[in-house]
């Protein structure tokens, strides 16, 4: 009866967390939309960009202040640490984590989503299996690979995304595991398929073909994919500079602060590099020629810049997406040159350099 409960359980927990994904993502991309495109035309009219981050930030700022005040110092998820798992906490992480956003931070959702479906996880084992700990536990964890389900839309990248869990959720792989995400990531994929939702980083039209060019390029970029995990953590230790200078200040000119500074950047660098950068992918590479080498490395600068900013000066999210978004500027200035390459091995040799820096850095997750 117990192994019953928990097989139900996982598959709730896959399509509560595909739920929470789906909802979260379309609430965060629709009021984006509605206030910097619809009310502000903030791709026009760029100057609206000062009076609209400054705004939306004291309001994200203030929110943070009087929601989460033991954590206003904290630079990546939005309570801190995953929380305790309560209706509270969930609440919290997601009202911070959408403003952070909404607000423009130029990071992405998974610092705040991993913590709110972990919790999901665990109130459900509180309610099916009460006081076992290794229960809650267990489905907290698995809540982890339906998530990346749902990131990416793929049943097999949330399995294998298993191998993240010794780090986010300290848990041994085990076959019961295994066996228990696999039924949560295949409920969450089927439930993402019937709500007709799309994977949050949409790439152009790709093959698996490869050949020599691509080859020979992935070597180099695998390379600059080690660059950029050290240009984000250049960006972050000047900016946590900023942050010590002003952390003894009042919640609201730290607000000021954070918000002047990113308003500057989006300013400088247009809006590609506003946001988390999932929706600027395609037309990136449709406008890749017209940007030309030029345009697009200024781009890649100063949206490291700007992730680095986010992060230290207070906002909530993370850093794989953007980090992806920067991976396609790369592989859209070598393709200028290089119209062989295939665009998906470049963006996996670019992230398998990331992730490599990232072992000695420990700051993409």
């Amino acid at each position: 009866m117990k192994q019953l409960k928990t097989i139900l359980f996982a598959l709730l927990v896959g399509v509560s967390v595909a739920l929470t994904y789906h909802v979260f993502e379309r609430a965060v991309h629709h009021s984006i939309d509605i206030v910097w495109n619809d009310w502000f035309a903030t791709e026009q009219r760029r100057l609206l960009v000062v009076p609209l981050t400054l705004l939306l930030g004291l309001v994200y700022f203030a929110l943070v202040h009087y929601l989460a005040p033991k954590n206003t110092d904290n630079k990546n998820e939005a309570l801190g640490a995953i929380p305790a798992a309560t209706i509270r906490n969930l609440l919290k992480v997601l009202i911070i984590g959408y403003f952070s956003l909404l607000a423009g931070a130029s990071l992405g959702p998974e610092a705040i989503l991993v913590p709110a479906c972990v919790i999901i996880g665990t109130l459900l084992a509180s309610v099916a299996l009460q006081n076992d700990e290794k229960a809650k536990k267990l489905l907290g964890a698995i809540a982890l690979a339906a998530l990346f389900t749902a990131f990416f839309n793929s049943f097999f990248i949330g399995v294998l995304s298993l191998l993240l869990l010794a780090k986010h959720a300290k848990t041994q792989l085990s076959i019961i595991l295994v066996l228990l995400a696999g039924l949560s990531c295949g409920a969450s994929y089927l439930a993402l398929r019937l709500l007709s939702a799309s994977a949050y980083a949409t790439l152009p039209p790709y093959s698996w073909h490869i050949n020599l060019a691509t080859v020979v390029a992935a070597s180099f970029l695998v390379i600059v994919g080690y660059g950029v995990c050290y240009g984000l953590w250049l960006s972050e230790h000047i900016s946590e500079k900023v942050r010590i200078r002003v952390a003894s200040q009042n919640w609201w000119i730290r607000a000021i602060v954070a918000t002047a500074g990113l308003s500057f950047l989006f300013l400088i660098g247009g809006y590609w590099v506003e946001f988390t950068g999932n929706q600027y992918v395609v037309p990136l590479f449709r406008d890749a020629a017209s940007l030309g080498i030029v345009g697009l490395v200024w781009i890649g600068i100063v949206k490291i810049a700007a992730i680095g900013w986010s992060k230290m000066l207070g906002y909530r999210g993370g850093l794989i997406f953007p980090t992806i978004f920067v991976a396609a500027v790369v592989v859209a200035a070598v393709q200028l040159y290089a119209t062989d390459v295939n665009m998906l091995y470049g963006f996996i040799a670019i992230m398998v350099g990331a992730f490599i820096a990232n072992r000695r850095l420990n700051i993409l997750f």
